[in-house]
């Protein structure tokens, strides 16, 4: 794996949800500031509802593999996942399920972790912030 040098925005990192195709898309941008990981991990924390995006070393349950040799042509990776979906779908009362939403992260460099607030998720149809009670 290459190390590319930090970029100096470490912010509007995309993740873009997609519930009605069950699909998360994360660009290859996004994974370059990993070090081009071969699998990643996204975890949860339910009550400050924070996606965190982590590059794995090697296969460990929960985790996807990044299959780069598909990724050559495309500007990201998705992945597809019904159950994680509708547990995110759960955290937030605001989203609808007819909708994409876009989150925009920002890299924490010494923990090499991608970090993700769904309270601003931003539909894809709308510019507008969904902002939770």
């Amino acid at each position: 794996m290459s190390r590319s040098p930090l970029p100096k925005n470490l912010k509007n990192l995309p993740l873009v949800i997609d519930p009605k195709k069950s699909r998360l898309r994360i660009h290859k941008q996004t994974l370059a500031l990993l070090d081009n990981p071969q699998y990643i991990q996204l975890l949860v924390n339910p009550e400050k509802k924070i996606i965190l995006l982590c590059p794995v070393s090697s296969y460990q349950a929960a985790c996807e593999r990044i299959k780069w040799e598909q990724l050559s042509e495309s500007k990201c990776c998705e992945i597809y996942s019904t159950s994680f979906i509708e547990k995110l779908m759960l955290l937030s009362d605001d989203w609808n399920e007819n909708m994409s939403y876009k989150l925009n992260g920002t890299l924490l460099p010494k923990q090499k972790v991608i970090m993700y607030h769904m309270q601003d998720a931003v539909s894809l149809i709308s510019s507008s912030p969904i902002k939770e009670s």
